[in-house]
């Protein structure tokens, strides 16, 4: 060993134990903690502040509210997971049966339609009003392509499930004790990029839009 790589350990080595052991403190994230009305007004307006289109439903009619907007856009293929709970309530929407395009294979017997896609449509696990943010579990049922591939994003969001930021997330539900998410995914709006002059550009890899439809018990 040389004389001054021993001379830098033995300074680190008489260093350790001089400073105190500081003791996380989860007081200021307490602090931050707001009424579901504070929320979910932070969350729309951080969401919007990021070129997302947020649009207020109920629990009865947001199937119809999702027909009416593929009508006027003028959608020919909505790609949604196979198996998810909410196919039932798609299926009496209204939409052409021809329109719901259901992810019930494996991506590479679907490469070829589903890059033609008009929009994907996905169920999230919850939101976070502090920065601004869908949390997404992606699943077989519902996998990540969903959200990615398509020019156009709909994410069904319950506005209770809206928390103040991850943390409070990660705590409420006991992400730590019970098991972290394998894949949990922060959207905070459409796809962007920048350049080295800092040139902001939207939807280039991914989708051009995210539209929330959020289902709001107070509607």
């Amino acid at each position: 060993m040389s004389n001054a790589r021993e001379a830098i350990l033995k300074r680190l080595q008489g260093s350790a134990g001089r400073h105190p052991v500081l003791e996380p403190s989860n007081s200021i994230m307490e602090q931050s903690r707001t009424t579901p009305e504070q929320r979910t007004a932070r969350f729309v307006a951080a969401m919007e502040a990021q070129r997302t289109e947020v649009i207020r439903t109920s629990p009865d009619d947001w199937p119809q509210v999702l027909a009416k907007l593929v009508a006027q856009e003028g959608w020919k293929q909505l790609w949604h997971g196979a198996k998810m709970p909410q196919l039932p309530a798609l299926q009496q929407s209204g939409m052409a049966p021809h329109t719901l395009m259901p992810f019930d294979q494996p991506v590479e017997g679907l490469k070829d339609r589903l890059f033609l896609a008009d929009a994907g449509f996905t169920t999230v696990h919850g939101a976070v009003a502090d920065p601004g943010g869908l949390i997404v579990w992606p699943t077989p049922q519902e996998p990540r392509t969903l959200s990615l591939v398509p020019p156009v994003h709909v994410a069904l969001l319950y506005e209770e499930t809206i928390q103040d930021s991850l943390w409070t997330m990660m705590q409420d539900e006991g992400w730590v004790e019970e098991g972290l998410p394998t894949n949990a995914l922060l959207i905070s709006g459409p796809s962007k990029t920048a350049d080295i002059e800092q040139t902001l550009v939207h939807g280039v890899h991914g989708p051009k839009r995210l539209i929330v439809l959020m289902v709001c018990s107070r509607h």
